[in-house]
């Protein structure tokens, strides 16, 4: 008879709403570190934040150009 061995674990099941808020916690503190990244290499003024339509708008002007 063949010897089977199998591998026990258990089923988690995230709550959505939990499952966002830690990516937002996580996108949050990966911004605070580059921040810190950037003051320690004198880099000021970076924007992280994503582009508005307008500044889209103008990107793909002059990327047009």
């Amino acid at each position: 008879m063949a010897k089977i061995s199998n591998e026990v674990s258990i089923n988690v099941t995230q709550d959505l709403n939990a499952y966002i808020k830690s990516l937002e916690k996580e996108i949050k503190d990966i911004k605070r570190e580059l921040a810190m990244h950037d003051t320690l290499i004198n880099r000021n003024n970076v924007n992280y934040e994503p582009y508005t339509k307008e500044q889209q708008a103008l990107l793909k002007q002059k990327a047009l150009a």
